[in-house]
């Protein structure tokens, strides 16, 4: 019986030391995090485990409802200018300065911006998204959760690029907010 038991043991030991191919909760093999940290854990297993689209997008109903019966829906990007004048915001970055504003940039309308593409939410790839925002986080030298909106999350990368991932929008319209020079950025200006 003693024998039987430990092989029992280090067959459980065996199989327990296989190799982690990071699937998420619906089955999708996704690229792992290779950076540490509480946000960025949180970060990780929500875009794992496609918790987006919390976000009221009518009275009834969140965006993941929304697009449920609605799947052609278009998310509407366009080029702004970020504003560095306003008192509430913050500047940071190194040759690149980037700023963002205390009432989140990912809420905030433009009156300013000129729509440079239009993505449509059922022909965005779940798993080529899920890489994507992993790979933004994995070359992050920055990443704060947004003080102030829930499910906004702020990332300044070593190639100083910030960008704004918002979890009240569906997987497919995120990143929300890119910023490679300090002059221009491209938005989610509209969901149509």
């Amino acid at each position: 019986m003693k024998k039987f038991i430990v092989a029992l043991m280090v067959l459980t030991s065996l199989v327990s030391c296989g190799k982690n191919n990071s699937v998420s909760s619906n089955g999708l093999s996704t690229s792992p995090l290779t950076v540490s940290g509480a946000v960025e854990s949180q970060l990780g297993s929500i875009i794992d485990n496609s918790q987006f689209g919390t976000g009221a997008a009518t009275y009834y109903e969140t965006w993941n409802q929304y697009v449920a019966h609605m799947p052609n829906v278009n998310y509407v990007y366009g080029t702004v200018t970020p504003q560095a004048a306003n008192s509430n915001c913050t500047t940071s970055g190194g040759f690149i300065k980037f700023t963002w504003c205390s009432s989140s940039s990912s809420s905030s309308t433009s009156t300013n911006a000129v729509v440079t593409r239009r993505v449509v939410h059922s022909a965005v790839d779940l798993l080529t998204k899920r890489n994507e925002l992993k790979a933004i986080i994995n070359r992050r030298a920055s990443l704060n959760q947004d003080a102030y909106t829930a499910g906004v999350y702020h990332i300044i990368t070593t190639d100083n690029q910030y960008y704004v991932i918002d979890t009240r929008y569906p997987l497919q319209a995120n990143p929300v907010y890119i910023q490679t020079t300090s002059t221009t950025a491209e938005k989610l200006i509209a969901i149509q």
